[in-house]
């Protein structure tokens, strides 16, 4: 019996591990980049544009979670060029989840507003807009006089609702949608103008914990809490794999004088991961605060994104 025992040398055992320290480095790159979506939270300063009509008797504006034992708020600005004829219908709606699979089910707009948790009456003014978006003055004959400038008028419609979740023991959706439901029982499309939309909301993000003091409001949604401190991980995740990649780099150089051209790609995605991570912390500290963050650091998250999947792939 004969048993062939194959080694190898010191320099191919370096050379695997080595690679196998590239693979896991390259998976935790990965990782970044799929993890880079998270970054991207949808805002809750939502604007958009919509033209109700017989077919489209209704339109979900936004969907919103409040967090269990909270109280959030939410303020709805609706803009029309030209004056609502028919008013009296038109309304925004307030649907929780438990109710919003059986509104779907419902193919009339009188059936699907009595699953509405909430209503609320759409009343326009017209008038100039102060830097907040609400009215500050309206019109006196009821429309706009010759002078009147039509990028400081607008016929407007302002609602603030509180969304109160202290006795729901779990975080909920919120769905919030605009309706008139007079236009799926009489033709009148052609005098619905385009209706011009923003709705802004906030949640409670310590519920149970602000009992007897302030809200903590937050933009964020409820489904949103932990996203800032994932992006904080992934900061310091990726702070850390860049300075072992800097004392790897400089201890091969001092020590043999020659370094692998990977290890500088990867220490490279890594920096690019940290500042992409850093930017994307910065805009969700104002995105908090303002439901929109700060553009500037979005796009420059978005620039180092890219930059680390490029180096990556």
């Amino acid at each position: 019996l004969t048993m062939t025992v194959t080694t190898t040398s010191p320099r191919t055992q370096h050379s695997f591990r080595f690679m196998s320290t590239m693979h896991a480095l390259l998976i935790i790159l990965f990782f970044f980049t799929a993890c880079n979506d998270v970054q991207n939270c949808s805002a809750k300063k939502v604007s958009g544009k919509v033209k109700l009509s017989g077919v489209n008797t209704e339109h979900v504006l936004t969907k919103f979670a409040v967090s269990a034992y909270a109280k959030g708020n939410v303020e709805v600005r609706l803009i029309s060029p030209t004056m609502y004829e028919n008013e009296k219908r038109l309304r925004w709606h307030l649907y929780e989840d438990t109710d919003w699979p059986k509104w779907k089910r419902e193919t009339l707009c009188t059936d699907k507003v009595r699953l509405a948790k909430r209503a609320f009456a759409v009343s326009f003014e017209y008038g100039r807009v102060k830097d907040n978006g609400r009215s500050s003055s309206k019109s006196t004959s009821g429309g706009p006089s010759k002078r009147d400038d039509n990028n400081e008028k607008r016929w407007r419609a302002t609602s603030i609702a509180v969304l109160n979740q202290e006795m729901e023991t779990r975080p909920h959706y919120l769905y919030i949608v605009l309706d008139d439901c007079s236009l799926e029982q009489y033709l009148h499309d052609a005098e619905i103008p385009e209706i011009s939309y923003e709705v802004i909301i906030q949640d409670d993000v310590g519920g149970l914990k602000n009992i007897g003091q302030l809200p903590k409001l937050s933009h964020f949604s409820a489904d949103e809490h932990m996203a800032p401190i994932m992006v904080i991980i992934m900061c310091m995740t990726s702070f850390l794999l860049t300075i072992s990649m800097m004392v790897r780099i400089g201890t091969l150089i001092a020590t043999k004088g020659v370094v692998h051209a990977a290890l500088f790609m990867v220490m490279a995605a890594c920096g690019a991961t940290t500042l992409g991570c850093i930017c994307e912390m910065i805009h969700q500290y104002y995105y908090g605060m303002n439901g929109y963050g700060w553009y500037l650091f979005d796009a420059l998250s978005s620039h180092f994104e890219a930059v680390t999947d490029s180096i990556v792939s």
